[in-house]
């Protein structure tokens, strides 16, 4: 028979309370898009009713003079792709929160809203070719 000493688990059990701040910052843009879009929050990403699937990744989490600076990774799925969509985005504000929804805007003016017009062939506007 052997005897064992038990291992002090209160460190690993103090790191895994202590929330990830990325996870955080994950959360709070996806509550911010899912708000923007109307989507459906599940399983740590947006899924569209059209069979698009919007995750999202921290790439950078800093803090500069009073500012949060993040660079947030989007990724667009749907079976019309030959490949995932991805779009990093920077921004910055005052608090995270803030700075999510400024990364929610631009990807929403510069992905989101030029794709889901051409899906769905919204409020087309007629482009002139001469």
């Amino acid at each position: 028979m052997g005897l064992f000493k038990k291992k002090n688990n209160q460190t690993e059990e103090a790191a895994v309370s202590a929330e990830d701040p990325r996870e955080a910052v994950k959360k709070l843009v996806l509550e911010a898009l899912n708000a923007k879009i109307n989507g459906t929050l599940y399983d740590d990403c947006l899924i569209m009713p059209k069979g698009f699937t919007i995750d999202v990744q921290i790439g950078r989490m800093e803090d500069a003079e009073g500012l949060k600076i993040l660079q947030i990774i989007f990724i667009v799925k749907h079976d019309d792709f030959d490949e995932p969509l991805i779009e990093p985005v920077d921004a910055q504000g005052k608090d995270e929160a803030e700075a999510a929804n400024m990364a929610v805007e631009i990807f929403h003016g510069g992905v989101w809203h030029p794709l889901d017009q051409s899906m769905t062939k919204k409020n087309p506007i007629h482009v002139p070719v001469d």
